[in-house]
C-alpha cells in the first residue's frame, strides 16, 4: 500500500495504535508501526534524528524520566503538537513540537 492509496481513516488508526502502544510502554509494538528509516524531527534539535534505534533511545529516556507515570498521584500537563507522514502503511516521519519549558517547570 502506498501513502497515496491509504485512506485517511487507516492512517489515523495507525497513529492511534502507535499512541496506545507508547502509553502502554510497548516500544516493540511502536516500532513495528514505524518505517526502518524513520525520521524524527524534534523542534528543540537542530537536525532530524534517523532510524528506529534513535527513536527507541528517546522512548527509553521518557520511561526513565517517568517510570511511575501511570501510578503517580501528581498530574503533569503540557502541549505537544505532533504531525506524521505515513508511507507504505508505516509511520515514515514525525514532527514533534512540545512545550518543554512548561514540562520542566512542573518537574522542578
Amino acid at each position: 500500500m502506498t501513502s497515496q492509496s491509504a485512506s485517511p481513516a487507516r492512517n489515523a488508526e495507525l497513529v492511534r495504535a502507535g499512541f496506545q502502544a507508547f502509553n502502554s510502554g510497548d516500544a516493540d509494538q511502536c516500532l513495528a508501526l514505524a518505517a526502518p528509516d524513520l525520521i524524527t524531527n524534534l523542534a528543540e534539535l537542530p537536525e532530524p534524528q534517523h532510524g528506529r534505534d534513535m527513536w527507541r533511545q528517546g522512548f527509553e529516556m521518557m520511561r526513565r524520566a517517568f517510570p511511575d507515570r501511570a501510578t503517580r498521584g501528581r498530574t503533569i500537563e503540557y502541549v505537544s503538537h505532533e504531525f506524521y507522514r505515513i508511507a507504505d502503511g508505516l509511520i515514515a516521519e514525525e514532527w514533534i513540537c512540545s512545550d518543554t519549558a512548561t514540562l520542566l517547570r512542573q518537574l522542578s
